[in-house]
């Protein structure tokens, strides 16, 4: 047995992200809206005779735990295929970006093994395996625009916004996610969600009313609050039709109706490395 199968691997961006109760188990209830975009890492996955699972990375160092080995050894685990699985990840998605790149990759490979093996796994069940490895990886299994409830985990399908150019921005390293939930827990009032004002305008066709009500509670919150804004008032500078926060960050995106050479070059002048993707189904 060799088999080998190459898959694009999405990034996301958070158009609306809101941060509701804290949960007993010490996780917090979200109201968000997810976005694929065509920024993606490469996954290629091959499979041969054997036990044992491998991960390279062509152009990347990933410290901590890997997410696409991960994915592979629940997939074989869960279906009891024994085989030997190469990954190697060609990665293009900045890491601790708020851009779900780690869930992304992982994805793909669930993805990838299960149509090697002819699809142990029915849709539903690749989405629940998903799960067990990150709120994220569900979405990035799916792609497309959708609402994300619980702790990002309940998904549903919403009418796709169309294509935008993206800018996406990184310029700090990521602040502790930890902290940041902390700040959110000690305010006063919990906000109630207005995801469903959002999803009306977006069943509309309104986009316009739809990005004028997005928000991300971790804006308020960041250690970089205040350049991250300034970031997204250049990107409405600049004609951006729409600019936020990605999760709980660093990176910055804008989406344009297009996207013209002087003003990528602008931002590239300003911002240093910027990535130029497109928003997707």
């Amino acid at each position: 047995m060799n088999k080998k199968i190459t898959t694009p691997a999405n990034a996301k961006i958070n158009l609306h992200l809101q941060v509701l109760n804290k949960l007993p188990n010490g996780y917090h209830n979200i109201s968000s809206i997810f976005q694929s975009v065509t920024l993606f890492d490469t996954v290629t996955v091959e499979v041969a005779d054997g036990s044992v699972v491998n991960v390279f990375t062509e152009n990347a160092v990933i410290d901590g735990e890997n997410l696409a080995k991960k994915a592979a050894e629940l997939f074989l685990d869960s279906t009891g295929i024994t085989a030997k699985v190469n990954i190697t990840l060609n990665k293009n998605i900045p890491i601790a970006a708020g851009l779900a790149g780690g869930s992304a990759d992982a994805a793909a490979v669930l993805k990838s093994l299960n149509a090697v093996f002819n699809n142990p796994l029915a849709k539903t069940e690749l989405l629940e395996l998903g799960l067990t490895l990150g709120a994220d990886v569900p979405f990035c299994i799916m792609g497309g625009t959708a609402l994300a409830e619980g702790v990002g985990e309940k998904l549903t399908p919403l009418p796709f916004i169309g294509e935008f150019d993206a800018v996406l921005i990184k310029c700090f390293n990521k602040s502790s996610t930890g902290d940041m939930y902390h700040r959110l827990d000690a305010r006063q009032n919990i906000p109630s969600s207005i995801t469903k004002d959002i999803i009306n305008a977006l069943e509309q066709g309104n986009t316009k009313l739809a990005f004028s009500l997005c928000t991300n509670d971790f804006l308020g919150v960041s250690d970089n609050a205040v350049q991250q804004k300034a970031i997204i008032s250049r990107l409405y500078e600049c004609g951006a039709v729409f600019a936020g926060l990605s999760g709980s960050g660093p990176t910055v995106f804008g989406l344009f109706n297009s996207l013209d050479d002087n003003t990528i070059n602008a931002l590239k002048n300003e911002y240093g490395n910027i990535y130029i993707c497109k928003t997707t189904e």
